[in-house]
């Protein structure tokens, strides 16, 4: 049977900062079967930080509030890696006899599949941790959208109210230039180009707010929901790797039978049937 594999995925991490200071960070990898087992060969040095690891191994975790979780699911995937090479080897090599030796291969296949649910377990406890903690952080920040929008519906309509009065001091304004020329008209002209000139300073600067919302709404419209879809991914690559481990061990269940000639083998050689080796 070909061993189970699939494509390598791996996500350096994720940032997210809105302008009110929430941050959120999970920097994680989904990697192949084929890097967790390279290192059963060598379990007992660790992996660089900086390097990939097995499904749901941190790198360079900045904030790591599951960090606990986060070491119990790696001590029971380093019980699996060892485990799955011990036992594999064992199987394969009894398996090779083609004699009939399932009473000595299904121990070894049921305390692979015991360690892998055992991983599974804590992988997938770790990574429900954090999807919970993001699902809130996004409601969190998905309120402060609408916030946002709120304000930037403000901010439009206060610039047009402000360019209204803007154009209602330019109408005074010509108006006034257009007739008698007296220090009176002069000193009003005067006061009208102060005011003008107060009010496009306020154009601008509610422009410039309705501008930085628009810019943080649409930053956050595109990034809010990132990581909770990441760690849902990831914890679906999860699911899906060890369904096909569980499938490498079942067929190796299926060779040893087949072998023996039988799927419930007879252990009692002594009344004909064929017995274990």
């Amino acid at each position: 049977m070909r061993e189970n594999g699939i494509t390598l995925m791996h996500h350096r991490g994720l940032l997210m900062i809105d302008r009110t200071g929430v941050v959120s960070l999970i920097v994680f990898c989904l990697l192949s079967p084929a890097i967790l087992l390279a290192q059963a060969a060598n379990p007992q040095n660790p992996v660089s930080p900086a390097a990939p690891s097995p499904a749901g191994q941190q790198v360079e975790v900045e904030i790591d509030i599951y960090r606990g979780l986060r070491d119990v699911a790696d001590s029971f995937k380093a019980e699996y890696v060892r485990t799955r090479e011990k036992n594999k080897a064992l199987v394969q090599s009894r398996l090779a006899t083609k004699k009939c030796q399932t009473a000595r291969i299904h121990p070894l296949i049921e305390e692979a599949v015991t360690a892998l649910e055992q991983w599974r377990s804590r992988e997938i406890d770790y990574w429900k941790k954090w999807n919970e903690e993001e699902a809130i952080k996004a409601q969190r920040i998905e309120k402060q959208i609408v916030d946002y929008k709120a304000r930037q519906v403000e901010a439009k309509g206060l610039a047009q109210e402000y360019d209204d009065d803007l154009a209602t001091m330019q109408k005074r304004f010509d108006d006034l230039d257009k007739g008698p020329k007296n220090p009176e008209t002069n000193k009003r002209k005067d006061e009208l180009t102060a005011s003008m000139q107060l009010k496009r300073a306020d154009i601008d600067g509610v422009v410039k707010t309705y501008e930085e919302l628009t810019k943080t709404i649409n930053e956050l419209d595109a990034s809010y929901t990132v990581v909770l879809v990441e760690i849902r991914e990831n914890l679906r690559q999860i699911e899906t790797w060890i369904t096909g481990e569980k499938a490498f061990w079942a067929q190796k269940e299926t060779d040893a039978e087949t072998i023996c000639g039988t799927n419930k083998p007879m252990t009692n050689p002594s009344k004909g049937g064929r017995g274990q080796d």
